[in-house]
């Protein structure tokens, strides 16, 4: 009978502890993030895993928690893969640089389809690896959609949730 009593003392005090242990970063302190980025002239050149087209991007736009945005990012389209007739698995690591030089860096893998002919749409999804400044040990994770006129312009919309140390709201 004694050594249940100790049991249970020692339960509750586990779970009082518990309960007072401060939380990490969960889904409440995630925030939305959005981002709108126009892409200029790029120019595909072959690369690895072959057959493959690597495609240098950089940008300008409006991020949240950022502001006004420089973008550097390269998509490598995989030419052998053919998830559905016309379209590519792609993988998409993108900066974001703020005015300030704080920056947010992710991971994409997604797929692009022909939608005309000089026309691409692409959509991916990403995960944020990381920050510097106030983004830190920054996280998150989300969509992206990119409507591409080939060789000219492209357009690509973030959306998502985004964490970090630093201050965001």
């Amino acid at each position: 009978m004694i050594y249940l009593g100790r049991i249970s003392l020692a339960v509750v005090a586990l779970v009082v502890a518990l309960i007072a242990v401060p939380r990490q970063a969960s889904a409440e302190s995630l925030v939305p993030f959005q981002a709108t980025v126009t892409e200029g002239g790029f120019t595909p050149t072959p690369c690895s895993p072959v057959p493959s087209l690597c495609i240098p991007l950089t940008g300008s736009g409006e991020a949240t928690h950022l502001g006004k945005i420089q973008e550097s990012a390269l998509v490598v389209s995989n030419l052998a893969s053919n998830p559905a007739p016309g379209c590519f698995t792609e993988t998409r690591d993108t900066t974001f640089t703020a005015a300030n030089g704080d920056q947010i860096t992710m991971h994409a893998t997604g797929r692009n389809c022909s939608t005309g002919p000089t026309t691409v749409t692409a959509w991916d999804s990403y995960v944020v690896t990381g920050g510097t400044g106030r983004f830190n040990g920054a996280s998150g994770s989300g969509k992206d959609t990119a409507m591409i006129v080939v060789a000219k312009s492209a357009v690509v919309t973030f959306s998502g949730k985004l964490s970090s140390p630093g201050s965001l709201k």
